[in-house]
């Protein structure tokens, strides 16, 4: 190795020195090309402003016209229907409990759909008596009677518990053919259907009867729609008259003058079709209670 001398030593330093003292160049840095959207075409629905402008037109029409008719998102909410507990009128317990006169075996019985008898076959059924029948019917049954009028079927449940003399009574006309081909010469709208009188079919009916009378019995209940009791001209005057409450007729102060002995298990809607003579219009044709059954169930 040659040997260095102090001069070329000093030289050697002072070049190095010269070299660390100089500035790097500059990096060159490209800056990014200006995104000018000059002169481009836009995209989308951008490029078609007038569907756009069609479009809010629709839309706003179609707003306009569902508020207008109450249609779409404008639409009435439904009104839940309310509809009213009806609360039965109070009647006793013996009116409330279902019947077995309703089985289709016991209707079956009680029905007779054949015409009315003709008045010669009304005439030759016994219409007078000379006293009060035995006491024939088991009070330990309920009797269910099929009222077979020229409107359709009618059933009745008749309790002995509730008044034994005045089931009895009926019970006996009824199976003995009383009734059958009567009319019924009162129809009070909204009040009362009577029947059960041989002497005719209008205010004259009033007067008929079996040929005796009986004693009223203690009446334990009320004079409610479907109640059935006995019509009478005054205290202790039963004979065979009825009458079936086609309303509530317990605001009309009878007290406790007509022996209940009976109610409505079926048929309520033909019976409030039944026509007849009434205060109003005393020259309605009445209706005909064509056939009377009377059938011992157990209850």
């Amino acid at each position: 190795m040659p040997k260095t001398t102090k001069r070329a030593a000093t030289k050697r330093a002072a070049r190095i020195a010269r070299a660390h003292a100089t500035d790097l160049p500059k990096l060159q840095v490209k800056a990014p090309p200006s995104r000018s959207t000059k002169g481009k075409r836009p995209s989308g629905l951008g490029r078609y402003p007038w569907l756009v402008g069609i479009i809010l037109v629709l839309l706003a029409t179609t707003a306009g016209l569902s508020y207008v008719y109450h249609v779409g998102p404008f639409a009435p909410q439904p009104v839940k229907k309310v509809v009213a507990k009806v609360v039965p009128t109070a009647t006793p317990a013996v009116f409330n409990k279902t019947s077995p006169c309703n089985a289709s075996t016991i209707v079956k019985q009680l029905t007779n759909t054949a015409a009315a008898p003709t008045t010669a076959q009304f005439n030759k059924n016994q219409h007078s008596y000379s006293k009060v029948p035995a006491t024939t019917i088991d009070q330990s049954k309920v009797y269910c009677v099929g009222l077979n009028t020229s409107r359709g079927l009618v059933v009745l449940e008749l309790d002995p518990k509730e008044a034994p003399n005045t089931v009895n009574n009926f019970v006996f006309l009824a199976q003995n053919h009383f009734y059958d081909g009567m009319k019924f010469y009162r129809v009070e709208p909204n009040s009362v259907i009577q029947t059960g009188s041989p002497a005719g079919s209008t205010a004259a009916g009033a007067s008929g009867g079996p040929g005796y009378s009986f004693k009223d019995e203690p009446v334990k209940g009320t004079y409610t729609q479907g109640c059935v009791a006995m019509a009478n001209s005054g205290a202790n005057t039963n004979g065979s008259q009825f009458f079936v409450c086609t309303a509530d007729d317990t605001k009309l102060g009878w007290g406790t003058k007509y022996n209940l002995f009976g109610h409505v298990t079926a048929g309520m809607n033909i019976l409030l079709k039944i026509q007849g003579p009434n205060s109003a219009n005393p020259k309605v044709t009445p209706d005909t209670l064509n056939y009377v059954i009377a059938v011992a169930v157990k209850p």
